[in-house]
C-alpha cells in the first residue's frame, strides 16, 4: 500500500472504533486500499503450472 492508502485505511480502522463510521464503510475502504490485482495470460498460467510441476518456485513462496 502507498503511504496514503495506509493513513486512510488507519483512520478508517480509528473512525469504526470511535464509532463515527460503520462496518459497510470500512469494508469499503478496505477494498480501495487493496493493491490491484494483476491478470495473467493463458501462457503465464501454462507457464507457473508447469514450473509448479517440476518444483520450481514461481514467487517467494511455492505455490501450492
Amino acid at each position: 500500500m502507498t503511504e496514503i492508502l495506509d493513513i486512510a485505511h488507519e483512520m478508517a480502522q480509528d473512525l469504526f472504533k470511535v464509532g463515527v463510521m460503520d462496518a459497510i464503510m470500512v469494508h469499503t475502504v478496505d477494498a480501495l486500499c487493496l493493491p490491484s490485482k494483476s491478470s495473467l495470460t493463458p501462457e503465464d498460467i501454462r507457464r507457473n503450472d508447469s514450473m509448479h510441476k517440476k518444483g520450481i518456485k514461481t514467487h517467494e513462496k511455492e505455490i501450492p
